[in-house]
């Protein structure tokens, strides 16, 4: 072998050698320094970031609504004891989106959120028993919630009440859901999500 070649090989070496380093330096740069990050994002809902917890919405002594073994996503939709239309169209949409994703409906479970010790209407119970039967229903402590969304620059923070929220397998509620979001946008975002979930 020339002593070219011998040269030629080194710089080869060199270069395999510092391409891996130069790379990770690069991306460490662009992510602390925030230049050459995309400015939007694909998600139609708003993102909740961080996440929050939904164990640590709930009261005292409540055990964990989500452990480790969990599997599925869930569609989270707060309430008061009663329901308006607005309320019944969030349940309604939900219900529609979990159906629709068909063989994969398994994938997203639906929880009621309502305030720890309080009882629902007798025609909102009545309501979620004759359409709903797969809600689950879910005692939270509105105030951490509240408090919680308050640390948030989401819609979601001064109207919990106004919309849905989603959250990934571990429990984190990741996105919030208003008037102003359509099924097919949802659907959007759950089916992205699904796609690259265990």
């Amino acid at each position: 072998m020339s002593e070219q070649e011998i040269r030629s090989n080194k710089i080869k070496l060199l270069i395999l050698i510092l391409v891996p380093f130069v790379l990770m330096l690069l991306a460490w740069f662009i992510f602390y320094s925030g230049i050459g990050m995309p400015s939007g994002t694909a998600n139609k809902g708003l993102l909740i970031n961080p996440p929050l917890q939904i164990n640590e919405l709930l009261p005292e002594g409540t055990d964990p609504v989500v452990d480790q073994a969990n599997l599925q996503w869930f569609f989270l939709v707060p309430s008061t004891a009663t329901c308006d239309q607005a309320c019944e169209q969030r349940l309604y949409l939900t219900r529609q989106i979990r159906t629709a994703l068909g063989k994969h409906t398994h994938k997203i479970q639906r929880l009621l959120l309502k305030e720890a010790g309080t009882e629902l209407e007798g025609k909102f119970q009545t309501l979620l028993n004759k359409e709903h039967s797969d809600l689950l229903i879910q005692d939270i402590s509105w105030a951490k919630l509240e408090q919680a969304l308050a640390r948030h620059e989401t819609a979601s923070a001064s109207a919990p009440l106004d919309g849905y929220y989603l959250a990934d397998f571990r429990g984190f509620i990741m996105m919030y859901y208003g008037e102003q979001h359509t099924y097919k946008d949802t659907m959007k975002d759950v089916k992205f999500l699904l796609k690259y979930a265990p």
